[in-house]
């Protein structure tokens, strides 16, 4: 995950809470419950969380990529281009609340 965040220790506590003695374990059982990995889930759930915020006008990008766990406005960017074809400006200009209108809701949360 480029996401510019540390992901050490990230399924290592998972698998401690869920009583797994192995990361790798868990990571198994992960992607047959949900189709996807635990980073790869965490970052969907950061990225979705920032496509939220990025249609509120108070909030910078770079206070929106903090806000969301990336350590920068960079890595927030790849990340968010990655996941969604456009880049975080982008999407603000085409989906913030001052605007007609409104972002997609294809994805089931």
């Amino acid at each position: 995950m480029d996401s510019g965040t540390p992901a050490t220790g990230l399924v290592g506590g998972i698998a401690g809470r869920a009583r797994l003695s192995e990361s790798a374990a868990l990571c198994a059982r992960f992607k047959e419950v949900f189709d996807t990995t635990p980073a790869t889930f965490v970052e969907d759930l950061r990225l979705h969380e920032a496509r939220d915020r990025l249609t509120l006008p108070e909030q910078t990008i770079e206070t929106v990529a903090d806000s969301v766990g990336f350590k920068s406005a960079d890595a927030f960017g790849r990340a968010f281009e990655r996941r969604f074809g456009v880049k975080p400006s982008s999407y603000r200009k085409h989906f913030s609340l001052h605007s007609k209108k409104q972002p997609p809701r294809n994805d089931p949360r």
